[in-house]
């Protein structure tokens, strides 16, 4: 696994995480935990999903910059979208206890080696890594 598809592989874990903190958003405990006399356990059911949400975007997005520092944008979102789509998946299965049909276990399968097959494909193009946007030219450069 290339430092890429690593970064993008803990990208998709602060996305799914994001997800799960996003679910569990509650605007009345959210309300309830600033109020007086709350008790301190109800004051964190209601804080945490925020903090959560905002650390876990924020974590997404410093690991996708990363990712795109070596490989094209357009891969890099691909590869992003399956990894997370496959721990979307997982973590239904596993935390809500969602069913699938042999047909859904295929389909998700073909993502995981398509994510596989757009990482191997831009290891083997020899990219050396991602071309910057060039420099704004000086006012002196431009009068020469």
């Amino acid at each position: 696994m290339t430092l890429s598809a690593f970064y993008i592989v803990v990208a998709a874990l602060f996305q799914t995480g994001w997800l799960l903190a996003t679910k569990a958003l509650n605007k009345d405990a959210l309300k309830n935990a600033f109020r007086s006399g709350t008790h301190l356990k109800a004051r964190w059911r209601g804080i945490w999903p925020p903090l959560a949400y905002l650390g876990t975007g924020i974590g997404n997005i410093a690991f996708l910059t990363l990712s795109m520092e070596h490989l094209p944008s357009s891969v890099v979102y691909a590869m992003w979208t399956g990894v997370v789509m496959l721990f979307a998946a997982g973590t239904d299965r596993l935390l809500f206890n969602k069913r699938f049909n042999r047909k859904q276990y295929i389909y998700l399968a073909m993502v995981l080696a398509g994510a596989a097959g757009l990482n191997f494909l831009s290891k083997s193009n020899g990219e050396e890594g991602v071309k910057k946007f060039p420099q704004e030219t000086s006012q002196s450069n431009v009068q020469q």
